[in-house]
This record gives C-alpha cells, sequence and structure tokens, in this order.
C-alpha cells in the first residue's frame, strides 16, 4: 500500500485486519486484510461541492432588534437567502444562524450519509432539531421573528450583529460577539496553512 494507506488506527477481528486509512480527498476507508488479500472499501460519504447555486455572505452590520423579537435582515442578505430560508443554531452554538435552503439540505445530506449512527448522533440530531426553523420567511418590511427560546438560547436581548460566514448568516448577541472569537495572531496563523497570504 501507498503511505497514504498506511496512515491511519488498525482494529483486530479473528485473522484479519481492520484499517482506518484517510486519502487524499478526504474519503476514509477500511481495508480489510485477510491473509495475502487487501481489499479496499469506501465507507464514508465525500463531500462534494455546493451547488453554483448557493450563495455565499459576507459583511458585517450592527442591528437592534424591536419590542417584539423582530431583526430587520439586510436587504442584500434576504436576497440571498430566498423567500424561504432556515433558522437555527450556528455550529458554535452561541450564536444563531440563517441558512438558505440548499446549503441545510447539504448539511443534513452529509449528516444522513454518517455510517455511524449510535445513540449520540440521534442525540445530536433531536438537540438541533429543537431549535430549528425549516420553512422561516421575513414579513413585507423584511423583518424576522425570532422565537424567544432561540433568544435566550443565545443570550440575544436587544443589540445584535449579524456576520455573512461564507454560506450561511450568524446573528450574534452584540455584547458576546465583542468577546468571541480566535485572536488576531490565531487568524493569521489558520490563513498562513491554508495557504491564504
Amino acid at each position: 500500500m501507498t503511505p497514504a494507506h498506511r496512515a491511519g488506527v488498525t482494529f483486530f477481528c479473528g485473522g484479519s485486519a481492520l484499517r482506518l486509512a484517510l486519502l487524499p480527498g478526504a474519503v476514509y476507508i477500511v481495508v480489510v486484510d485477510g491473509g495475502d488479500k487487501c481489499h479496499r472499501q469506501p465507507v464514508f460519504w465525500e463531500p462534494t461541492p455546493l451547488p453554483q447555486t448557493v450563495p455565499r455572505f459576507s459583511g458585517v452590520l450592527a442591528h437592534s432588534l424591536d419590542a417584539k423579537g423582530r431583526l430587520v435582515v439586510p436587504a442584500k442578505f434576504r436576497a440571498l437567502l430566498g423567500e424561504k430560508f432556515v433558522l437555527t443554531l450556528a455550529p458554535t452554538m452561541t450564536a444563531l444562524a440563517l441558512y438558505p435552503s440548499a446549503a441545510w439540505m447539504d448539511n443534513l445530506e452529509r449528516l444522513d450519509a454518517e455510517p455511524l449512527k449510535d445513540r449520540q448522533h440521534w442525540a445530536m440530531l433531536s438537540k438541533i432539531s429543537r431549535y430549528t426553523i425549516e420553512d422561516a420567511e421575513c414579513d413585507g418590511q423584511g423583518r424576522l421573528l425570532i422565537p424567544a427560546s432561540l433568544r435566550e438560547k443565545v443570550g440575544i436581548e436587544r443589540e445584535v450583529v449579524t456576520v455573512g460566514v461564507s454560506r450561511r448568516i450568524d446573528v450574534w448577541a452584540k455584547n458576546r460577539f465583542d468577546g468571541e472569537g480566535p485572536s488576531d495572531d490565531e487568524v493569521a496563523a489558520y490563513l498562513a496553512t491554508r495557504g491564504i497570504v
């Protein structure tokens, strides 16, 4: 096997060795070694690029919710979100996120493709679903009603910051946004390791 094939973790079952390896392209395989034979079988779904129709968001804007907990979604964001979109928790679990439906469906497909659907997997999905609204929409004035349960979950009261983060929009409580995140040096180091200069 190539060095890439040899990288991984080996498990033994009877007279055979089961090896979990990571190959270029983020494809996980299991190598079953039974004597002189070696079989490679893909077991993890390989993420595919998002469709060209999935928009990319960028920009940072500060807002205030009204007395009913409604957020005026910036016009440039509304145009990319579409009429119906998804309101849920951001991956950090410390902010809310707005996803175009296509981007959210891609997330669900990735989760559905996980080969190990154990108790923890279903518990995680249940927790996410508890805080997800899949048919969110703005009213005629571009306002999105954020339920009190979601606002309380991430500490949003009145002042918020919306941030375009690639394929989603994060909605932060302003006081939390100001104190969260990596340092400038950490960001610079991360970008350097990804070849962004």
